[in-house]
């Protein structure tokens, strides 16, 4: 390929933080799911969703702060949409 990727991460793995260091995201959306809810978020003009079972008080329009573990993003080829997997050197493969 080209060498560009594209990088995922499952909703649930995205946290919500309340603390300085999680990125500003601004809620977009809100869907009530029963046990949970759905954010539709957008973050440095990059629109997210987050899965979430915690009871927090979120309106849209609402800026919050959110955290993404680095061992959560998954990476995917451009071009095949095959996903990388990391070598014990650290370098991506497919």
């Amino acid at each position: 390929g080209d060498g560009r990727v594209i990088a995922g991460i499952r909703p649930e793995r995205i946290a919500i933080d309340a603390g300085p260091g999680g990125m500003l995201a601004v809620v977009e959306l809100i869907e009530a799911t029963g046990i949970g809810m759905i954010l539709h978020l957008n973050a440095r003009s990059q629109l997210l969703k987050i899965y979430t079972t915690d009871r927090v008080k979120i309106a849209s329009g609402d800026s919050i702060r959110i955290k993404i573990d680095p061992s959560d993003v998954l990476l995917f080829d451009s071009g095949s949409g095959k996903r990388l997997r990391a070598h014990s050197s650290g370098a991506p493969s497919t």
